[in-house]
C-alpha cells in the first residue's frame, strides 16, 4: 500500500494500512483469487467495475444516516446521460464515493475521448472515510480529481473549491430534508441568492432542500447544467422553500 501511495501521489494517506487484524490465512486467499488466469487476461476496466461492484454491495449493509444515500448506478447513469457532461469543471457537492465522476468517464470514453484531456472533477465529501474510497475509486478508473473532505467539506459552511459561477457541470444526490444548519452562518452567502427557504424556532434552517438547490445553481456558469436527485418532497413544499422554488424557476434555467 506505501509503495502504491508512493507511485501515484493523489493515492497519499488514503489507502488502508490495517491488514494486521486480518489471519495470514484470509490474505494468503485474497492474494490466491486475484491472481488468477482470469484477471490476468482481463481487458479494459475490469478493476474499477470490480471496486464498483464492491461499493454497491458495502453500501447496502450500511446505515443510511442524516438522509444520506449511496445513489444507484442506473440513477447516476440518467443524469450523466441527460446533462452530457463532457468538457470543463465537474463539480459535486456531495461527492460520497465518486460515483458520479466514473459514470461522467463513462460516458466521455465511450465515445473515445479521454476523460483527463477533457474533464476536471472537484468534489466535498464530508466523511473522510468515504472520501478516501472516492479517491480510491477515481484511481482504480485511471481517473484523478480534487476532492476535500471532513470539515472543509461541510458545503453550507465552506466553498473550499471557490466554483461559483465557473462549473460546466454539476452533478449531486445531496442529504435530503437536513433541518440542523446554522441560519446565521449561512445568511448572507453569495451562493444563496434566493435567500434562505425558512428559519425555525431554534434558528435553523427549516429545510436544507433549497440551500442545495440554490448551490447547485449558484456553481454553474453561464452555459453550464447541473443534474441532481432531491427529494421528492422539494416539489410540493410551501413556505420560504416554494418561495426559493418560484425564484429559482422565474430564472429560466429550470427544465
Amino acid at each position: 500500500m506505501e509503495a502504491i501511495e508512493s507511485a501515484f501521489p493523489p493515492l497519499a494517506g488514503q489507502l488502508p494500512k490495517e491488514y494486521g487484524r486480518f489471519e495470514g490465512s484470509v490474505l494468503e486467499e485474497m492474494m490466491r483469487t486475484f491472481d488468477s488466469e482470469g484477471l490476468r487476461s482481463a481487458s479494459g476496466d475490469v478493476f474499477g467495475r470490480i471496486y464498483e461492484y464492491f461499493l454497491a454491495e458495502f453500501s447496502k449493509q450500511g446505515a443510511h444516516d442524516g438522509g444520506e444515500f449511496f445513489t444507484p448506478p442506473s440513477i447516476v447513469q440518467t443524469i450523466v446521460n441527460v446533462i452530457e457532461p463532457d468538457h470543463g469543471i465537474v463539480f459535486d457537492p456531495a461527492c460520497g464515493s465518486g460515483g458520479m465522476f466514473v459514470q461522467s468517464s463513462h460516458f466521455i470514453e465511450d465515445v473515445g475521448q479521454d476523460t483527463m484531456k477533457r474533464v476536471t472533477f472537484y468534489g466535498h465529501e464530508k466523511n473522510e472515510t468515504t472520501a478516501k474510497l472516492a479517491q480510491i475509486n477515481l484511481a482504480v478508473h485511471g481517473l484523478q480529481g480534487t476532492i476535500r473532505a471532513g470539515n472543509e467539506a461541510i458545503t453550507y459552511y465552506k466553498d473550499p473549491h471557490e466554483l461559483v459561477g465557473k462549473c460546466d457541470f454539476v452533478m449531486a444526490n445531496p442529504p435530503f430534508n437536513v433541518d440542523e444548519v446554522d441560519a446565521e452562518k449561512v445568511k448572507g452567502d453569495k451562493r444563496l441568492p434566493f435567500g434562505l427557504p425558512g428559519v425555525n424556532k431554534g434558528k435553523k434552517v427549516s429545510n436544507a432542500n433549497y440551500l442545495w438547490m440554490s448551490y447547485f445553481y449558484s456553481y454553474l456558469n453561464e452555459t453550464g447544467r447541473a443534474g441532481v436527485v432531491m427529494s421528492s418532497q422539494a416539489s410540493s413544499a410551501s413556505g420560504g422553500e416554494a418561495m426559493v422554488r418560484q425564484k429559482l424557476v422565474e430564472t429560466g434555467a429550470v427544465e
